[in-house]
């Protein structure tokens, strides 16, 4: 048979029916299965929601037995003799070694990171550095003359977090690439 002698894909395609119709119906069986078919989310959606609420009541039980571990008769008032300066120094960092070694370490890991790094770059993360010291700076004095007030408080430990968290991105966003075996 020579190329002449079968038809065109045109002709073919010409000669194709224009709608097939299947020889069952489909669509009655597909939804009586869709119908049928068990919600197996719901048993999950459900253990996590439990497990959410457990979580919720175990962290505010925690909370609450924090809170009352010192009844109202026995909170101690601020020592208002107590000099400015003194009244600054309790809200200073912990003093517990461990702390101290893994602070210093940080610190160290992360000036040797920094000094890698373009002069701009260390130029904004020193100043940043400095606008956090300066905030909690300002916060223990603040926290000096009013040192039950929990927003005060909040805002120092937050201070820092910020520190903590900037020498964490600086050692993590310089990490050297490890070489592949």
């Amino acid at each position: 048979m020579s190329r002449s002698d079968r038809p065109s894909l045109d002709e073919q395609l010409a000669r194709l029916a224009l709608e097939v119709t299947p020889r069952t119906d489909l669509w009655p069986r597909i939804a009586r299965r869709i119908g049928t078919r068990p919600a197996r989310w719901i048993p999950l959606a459900l253990a996590a929601s439990l497990g959410g609420i457990s979580i919720a009541a175990a962290l505010t039980w925690m909370l609450w037995q924090e809170r009352s571990e010192l009844r109202p008769h026995e909170r101690r008032t601020p020592d208002l003799t107590q000099s400015a300066a003194g009244r600054e120094s309790a809200f200073d960092e912990p003093r517990d070694p461990r702390y101290q070694r893994t602070r210093a370490a940080l610190e160290k890991t992360f000036a040797e990171r920094v000094a890698r790094l373009d002069p701009g770059a260390r130029r904004a993360i020193a100043a940043n550095l400095e606008q956090i010291r300066a905030a909690r700076a300002d916060l223990r004095r603040e926290l000096a003359a009013h040192p039950e007030n929990p927003v005060l408080q909040h805002l120092l430990e937050s201070s820092w977090h910020d520190e903590f968290d900037l020498y964490d991105d600086v050692v993590t966003g310089t990490q050297p690439t490890l070489a592949r075996n």
